[in-house]
């Protein structure tokens, strides 16, 4: 028998360094978008886990979706936000793989290695673009229903080639709040995509008009940005999972 639906809902936002050069500032509108996102998944019977601020690390990340528990889920969503990245160093990372180009800077203690030993980051702090794409083959290779929700610069370059996921008969829809090479942006109080988001979760309750409606909000909200979201036409009847 299958569990309830499980949420992970991430938001580093509050604990972002000036660092060198000033990479990465902090987000203080991030926990705010969790905490209606969080509202909007407990009317839903979502069981949710929230990690904000200095619990927003790799490693617990990692752990959510490594529970033995969530194997037996009928469905899993995942919601980022916060700031993403990408790189554009050539060669090897010190395992000897090659350096990934988009990642989602996570929390750690030392986030100068942004602007240092940039092999290390992304080994032990960032969770880049492989590691979140072999996530999404791993869930939807188990049949389990997958949502993810990514609202960060360069959000849709975070899951590799993510179109041959919507193909078939993949139970999978992603939101991604920018294209692999666009940025998102914000206000003081919250991010124009969850904005664009939610307000549009309460005018349709199919996948097709909450894309529509988000995108056309997001167009009202901020012309400039351009989001992508991706589903397979099998999961249109699916209802309003916010």
């Amino acid at each position: 028998m299958r569990m309830e639906k499980q949420a992970l809902l991430v938001a580093p936002g509050n604990v972002y360094k000036t660092l060198q050069r000033g990479w990465y500032t902090p987000l203080s509108f991030s926990g705010f978008n969790v905490e209606r996102m969080n509202r909007k998944l407990v009317d839903k019977n979502w069981s949710i886990q929230c990690l904000q601020d200095e619990k927003a690390t790799k490693e617990n990340v990692l752990q959510f979706f490594d529970k033995p528990a969530l194997s037996r889920s009928r469905e899993i969503l995942f919601y980022y936000c916060g700031h993403g990245d990408f790189s554009s160093v050539d060669g090897q990372g010190e395992s000897g793989s090659n350096i990934p180009d988009e990642f989602l800077v996570l929390y750690h203690q030392r986030l100068e290695f942004r602007a240092g030993n940039i092999g290390a980051a992304f080994r032990d702090f960032f969770l880049t673009d492989d590691e979140l794409t072999g996530i999404v083959q791993d869930i939807l290779n188990r049949e389990v229903a997958l949502t993810v929700i990514l609202d960060c610069c360069h959000a849709a370059g975070m899951i590799d080639r993510a179109e041959q996921f919507i193909v078939g008969d993949a139970p999978m829809a992603l939101f991604a709040s920018s294209t692999e090479e666009e940025r998102s942006f914000a206000n003081s109080d919250t991010s124009f995509f969850t904005e664009a988001l939610l307000m549009a979760s309460g005018e349709s309750t199919q996948l097709a008009g909450l894309r529509q409606k988000t995108q056309e909000n997001l167009r009202r909200l901020l012309p400039r940005q351009e989001s992508i979201i991706l589903f397979n036409r099998t999961q249109n009847h699916k209802l309003n999972f916010i």
